[in-house]
């Protein structure tokens, strides 16, 4: 090789080494530039979960089914809560004058008791201010094979599908005490 040729290899060659070296001095300089000076700021996802125990009554449209006929009654399907699509036999009434079955009128859930409450919640009554949520009587569930008088109670149906709306009661002591430092 000839003298020439060798230095002008090591020309390029130091030529590079001085543009790589500059590109990395660059390149550490702006690191350290945004880690001194970080942005003032930054949106960062974040989940806050607190449980806080509450007392909650569940909104909803109820309406009681009644009997076509007197009669025996019976619940093919169970007694329920059950989940029924329009048109199914909730109940059956066989009385003189035969089976007369009771059917949903559209798709949702049908319980065969009776709480003695229907048609009474209202926002009103469920909201007393700032005292408790009212207890709520547990369900009588209708017997099978007892005797209903015509338009007597069958059960209760919820149709669905709906929003769900509730009314929650929440101890404002206990939701203090169990709040982040």
């Amino acid at each position: 090789m000839s003298e020439s040729k060798l230095v002008r290899l090591f020309y390029y060659f130091f030529a590079l080494c001085i543009i790589l070296g500059a590109l990395l001095i660059y390149k550490a300089w702006w690191d350290r530039y945004f880690r001194l000076r970080p942005e003032l700021a930054t949106a960062e996802p974040a989940v806050l979960s607190i449980d806080i125990p509450m007392e909650v009554a569940l909104l909803w449209d109820e309406s009681v089914m009644v009997s076509p006929s007197a009669g025996q009654i019976s619940f093919p399907m169970g007694r329920g809560p059950l989940y029924c699509a329009k048109g199914e036999t909730v109940a059956v009434i066989a009385g003189p004058s035969g089976k007369n079955q009771v059917k949903t009128p559209g798709p949702g859930y049908f319980v065969a008791a009776l709480d003695g409450q229907e048609g009474k919640w209202s926002y009103g009554e469920l909201w007393p201010g700032s005292s408790k949520i009212p207890s709520v009587p547990g369900p009588v569930f209708i017997e099978e094979g007892i005797d209903i008088p015509k338009g007597g109670p069958v059960g209760k149906f919820v149709p669905q599908p709906r929003q769900l709306r509730c009314i929650a009661y929440i101890d404002s002591a206990s939701a203090v005490d169990n709040s982040p430092p």
